[in-house]
């Protein structure tokens, strides 16, 4: 099931780095808000923003303080999770300064 994570093929290891250098080109900011804190972020707020509006149903109050408490938690999980793929990234292909 994992095997395409456990190949150490010298040629798909170069794609990837190639990849890797077009997106760092935008910059880590860039990287950390659009991919982490928008994309990955985002997409958690909504899922779980969901959740709370299905559980909170009537309870309105309750329902704008579980979102206001998500999107905090959201953004800062957005924010590490992109310095982790970042950081992880530039590891892996040795380009850390």
């Amino acid at each position: 099931m994992f095997e395409q994570y456990k190949k150490n093929d010298p040629a798909e290891l170069e794609k990837q780095r190639q990849s890797w250098l077009k997106m760092r080109k935008g910059g880590k900011l860039a990287f950390v808000l659009y991919r982490g804190v928008i994309l990955w972020g985002g997409t958690m707020f909504l899922i779980f923003g969901c959740m709370n509006a299905y559980v909170s149903r009537h309870n309105f109050e309750r329902l704008w303080a579980m979102l206001g408490i998500n999107a905090v938690i959201w953004f800062v999980g957005g924010l590490v999770w992109g310095l982790w793929v970042w950081n992880g990234c530039e590891r892996r292909f040795g380009l850390r300064r």
